[in-house]
């Protein structure tokens, strides 16, 4: 169609010319718009007010056939009845009955939900050193997920729904070059870190502002807040909502190195069949190239803290050992595989240079130089200090016992945790799709960027099996711990 196309150009040259993105969409759009809040007595000195948290139900109780969803964090009553100590909005109570609508049905309908890969930029999960914030916001998010008898999933799966076919969690990754104070750039991957609070609506109606999904924004007693609902013109059918949906999954899904006719199935109709089998398959193979290539944390292969504290010192020790080599420290003195360094092989290139066709320009094999002699002697400090990190992090272990892959990590847990650790996340795709077990991630220092090929935009799987096998809340927690809990709720 006429405008699918319109749509389309318009998401693209946003997308490939980042600088033009506020002009792409400042045409006039006749909408309907509403100043929603959330306040009360002490916030705003009126009686509680929790307008947004309305706003969200009616939306999406009227949805026909596709909700999107951007939001830093996602804690709510997945089963409608809340206890005292559990979070009281019912948002995903509302998207599980619309779900189960659909599934009686039989009707094409999805929920596409876009959060952080980890909660808190900066943070770590790891239980010795100061992350009990980190982990109870993890187990609030998991138990509305996927986690703990009465979460999302698990409602929909004890109703025999598929429920990657109504809805899946999704996340940003990146990767570029990064010094790390080397006189080499490395290759090396972050999330992209998600801030926004949004819900659009069939690309008619969108949702957005300060407010979180959780109980502290949409509660009105609790934090003040103040969202927008747009409404777009019956008769606009390439208005606000439209658009701004369409920019986002261009960005996301990296449309820009897609066919056009793939691009506009996926931009005017993502509840489509075609479209959400193509939305899936791109976050199942770019978490597949990410974890091939870096070895990704989180991951659903990491399963415990021990695994976690394990892959830690693994990339201490990579760092460690790329500061040596970096400095002309021969890999082999230490009897590290250098498998993929010098290999030949052409940098892919960057997300930031998809949509304008340039490369990178950054030398992967430049660290085989160093190490050939062609840069100068390594600093006796940085020698013995990458040997001692090495000694430390691995005592007793050959120094490429740290290069195994992600399913060693459970095989040399012990007893306690000697389970399997490689898993597929929950509601994983179809192997038809891809089967995210045939890479394993690669050592510290080795970037596979035959992998980066194969990534397209930023959207990647939530690791929804992510310390699945420790209890990240206490059971019984003590009244510090409980107005930790109410605080991130």
């Amino acid at each position: 169609p006429r405008h699918a196309r319109r749509l389309l150009a318009t998401a693209i040259r946003a997308t490939s010319r980042p600088e033009l993105a506020g002009t792409a969409s400042a045409r006039a759009h006749r909408t309907r718009i509403q100043v929603l809040r959330s306040a009360g007595v002490w916030s705003c000195g009126c009686g509680t007010e929790s307008s947004i948290l309305e706003a969200y139900i009616s939306l999406i109780r009227t949805a026909r056939r596709f909700i999107y969803i951007e939001n830093q964090f996602f804690i709510s009553a997945a089963d409608g009845h809340p206890g005292p100590d559990d979070a009281q909005n019912t948002v995903v109570y509302e998207l599980l009955l619309r779900i189960r609508r659909a599934a009686a049905e039989e009707a094409p309908f999805r929920v596409m939900v876009v959060l952080p890969l980890f909660p808190i930029a900066g943070g770590n999960a790891d239980p010795e050193r100061g992350s009990a914030s980190v982990n109870c916001l993890m187990h609030q998010q998991f138990t509305t997920i996927s986690r703990g008898g009465h979460s999302l999933l698990e409602l929909l799966r004890a109703d025999g729904i598929d429920t990657g076919r109504y809805v899946r969690f999704f996340g940003l990754r990146t990767y570029g070059e990064q010094s790390f104070g080397l006189p080499v750039p490395l290759f090396d991957t972050e999330q992209v870190y998600v801030h926004s609070k949004l819900m659009i609506v069939d690309g008619t109606a969108a949702l957005l502002g300060s407010a979180n999904l959780n109980d502290r924004s949409l509660l009105g007693d609790r934090d003040s807040e103040i969202n927008v609902l747009v409404r777009d013109a019956d008769d606009d059918t390439n208005g606000f909502s439209a658009t701004l949906q369409a920019q986002l999954l261009a960005e996301h899904l990296g449309l820009a190195r897609a066919s056009a006719d793939e691009a506009a199935d996926i931009l005017v109709d993502p509840a489509s069949e075609q479209a959400w089998a193509a939305i899936c398959n791109v976050a199942a193979v770019n978490t597949s190239a990410f974890d091939a290539a870096f070895g990704c944390v989180p991951a659903d292969y990491v399963e415990t803290f021990s695994q976690l504290e394990r892959l830690r010192q693994r990339r201490e020790v990579g760092r460690a050992l790329a500061s040596a080599h970096s400095h002309g420290l021969s890999m082999a003195s230490t009897g590290v595989s250098r498998r993929s360094f010098g290999s030949g092989t052409a940098p892919p290139p960057t997300p930031g240079s998809l949509a304008s066709g340039h490369s990178s320009t950054a030398r992967q094999g430049s660290a085989d130089a160093l190490a050939a002699g062609g840069g100068a002697a390594p600093p006796i400090a940085a020698v013995s200090e990458a040997l001692r990190s090495l000694s430390l992090a691995l005592p007793g272990a050959r120094a490429r016992g740290m290069f195994e892959s992600r399913d060693s990590l459970s095989e040399q847990s012990g007893p306690a945790d000697g389970q399997e650790g490689a898993a597929d996340g929950a509601g994983g795709l179809p192997p038809a799709f891809y089967d995210k077990r045939q890479h394993s991630p690669p050592p510290p220092l080795e970037v596979n960027l035959a992998a980066l090929q194969h990534v397209q935009g930023h959207l990647v799987e939530l690791p929804l099996r992510f310390l699945e096998r420790e209890r990240l809340q206490p059971e019984n927690p003590n009244a510090i711990t409980r107005e930790l809990i109410e605080t991130l709720q």
